[in-house]
C-alpha cells in the first residue's frame, strides 16, 4: 500500500504577528515543521513524505528537513490550492493521502 503524507507549509502566518511564518519558528531547537515531518517519516505506514512550501519557506528551511522529505511541491495562494498542487502530482499507485498542517507540531503517532 502506498501512503503519501503531505505537509502544508506554504502559509505566511501573517495573523501571528511574527516576523516569519510560524512553521519556521524554533520549537525545542528545531523548526516547528520538523516536528510533524519527524513523526510522519518515522511512521511505518507512511511510504513518502511531501512538503508543500512557498519558495521563501523552502529557501529558509534549506537542507534542514531534507532527511525527512521525499518531495517538495510549490504551494499555492490558499491552503486548498496547496493541497491541489500536491494531489496533481500523485501517481496512480498512491492509495492513501494524509494531509497535515506544518504549523501543528503535536501530531501523535496514533493519529497517523
Amino acid at each position: 500500500m502506498t501512503v503519501v503524507a503531505v505537509v502544508l507549509a506554504a502559509g505566511r502566518g501573517s495573523r501571528t504577528g511574527l516576523d516569519r511564518p510560524k512553521q519556521l519558528v524554533d520549537l525545542l531547537g528545531r523548526p516547528v515543521v520538523r516536528h510533524s515531518l519527524e513523526v510522519l517519516a518515522a511512521h511505518p505506514g507512511v511510504t513518502e513524505v511531501w512538503l508543500v512550501a512557498s519558495k521563501d519557506v523552502e529557501r529558509e528551511l534549506g537542507d534542514s528537513v531534507a532527511d525527512l522529505v521525499d518531495r517538495v511541491v510549490e504551494g499555492g495562494a490558499t491552503r486548498a490550492d496547496s493541497v491541489a498542487a500536491a494531489v496533481r502530482r500523485l501517481g496512480p499507485d498512491v492509495e492513501h493521502v494524509i494531509v497535515h498542517d506544518a504549523a501543528r507540531p503535536g501530531l501523535p503517532t496514533a493519529v497517523v
